[in-house]
């Protein structure tokens, strides 16, 4: 993996070594009132074993392996941003909102993680806080969604559907 700044293209600003073909990243933390990368960028991967990667971006390092968290290719992640003013304790059985990461992929399972389990337990396999199988066919992107004080997430697949999973109470309200 090489990084760049956008002002100087032509200079690597850091280069890390893979531990394996990653499929999907997604940058986060680079507020600082995210409550875990505490103003420190971090990228989230979702490799084409299925399995999550989660690296510092200032330093390079491999900060979470968790083996198998898909038996097949990881399509698409998402990690939950902090949310500010509202209570994000109570949301979702108490995990505070951007604490959160979901993933989709070819197996068609929807997964939803807390991220600091994930990164206490480094290489290992890990457990999802929520799990759903609804998808007939390979799941192409997921997302998290706070509107309203209520936490939500997507998903669409190959199925030809689009599935909406209310958080609280782990389960799929709507599939259009």
């Amino acid at each position: 993996m090489a990084m760049w700044r956008w002002d100087k293209t032509s200079q690597t600003c850091l280069k890390s070594p893979l531990k394996e073909e990653v499929g999907v990243m997604k940058l986060f933390g680079n507020h600082k009132s995210h409550p875990l990368a505490q103003g420190q960028q971090m990228i989230a991967c979702g490799t084409k074993g299925g399995n999550i990667l989660i690296y510092q971006v200032s330093s390079g390092n491999l900060l979470a392996h968790i083996e198998n968290a898909h038996y097949l290719t990881i399509n698409d992640l998402d990690v939950s941003n902090p949310c500010g003013s509202v209570d994000a304790d109570s949301l979702c059985g108490g995990q505070a909102h951007g604490d959160l990461i979901i993933t989709g992929g070819k197996d068609t399972s929807v997964k939803v993680w807390k991220m600091t389990q994930l990164l206490s337990q480094k290489e290992s396999q890990g457990t999802p806080l929520m799990s759903w199988n609804d998808h007939s066919a390979e799941v192409t992107q997921v997302r998290f969604s706070f509107a309203a004080s209520i936490l939500r997430a997507f998903s669409s697949s190959l199925d030809k559907t689009f599935r909406v999973y209310d958080l609280p109470s782990k389960v799929c309200i709507k599939q259009i």
